[in-house]
Parts: structure tokens; C-alpha cells; sequence
């Protein structure tokens, strides 16, 4: 029997977090620069799983 892994993860980029926030990619840059944000750094770029993303936004009270 083949052992399958089906993982659906989904990425948020930090176009689709400017778009969210409302705010210039130097903002959004900082956030994924912050320790306590759970950014994915992929190559270049920057990503954040969208469950994590919404954990964060539900415990953060200050942007």
C-alpha cells in the first residue's frame, strides 16, 4: 500500500496582505519582518500560511 500525503496549504504573499491591510509594501515588509509574525521567507519572497495569518489576527489586539 503507497503511502499519500495530501497537504493543502494555503500561502498568503505579501501583495495578497497589502491588499488585507490596506497598507504600502514597506509596512507590510516590516510585519514580515517582525519576530512574532509567522512569516515564510520561500527564494526571495515572502509568505504566510493563511491559518496562521488568521491566528495572529485573532489574538493581536494593536497593529
Amino acid at each position: 500500500m503507497k503511502d499519500e500525503m495530501n497537504v493543502d496549504i494555503e500561502l498568503c504573499s505579501t501583495k495578497y496582505c497589502r491588499k488585507l491591510f490596506k497598507c504600502g509594501n514597506q509596512k507590510i515588509l516590516e510585519l514580515f519582518h517582525r519576530p512574532d509574525f509567522p512569516s515564510i521567507k520561500i527564494g526571495r519572497a515572502f509568505y504566510v500560511k493563511k491559518s496562521a495569518l488568521e491566528e495572529y489576527l485573532n489574538h493581536r489586539h494593536v497593529f
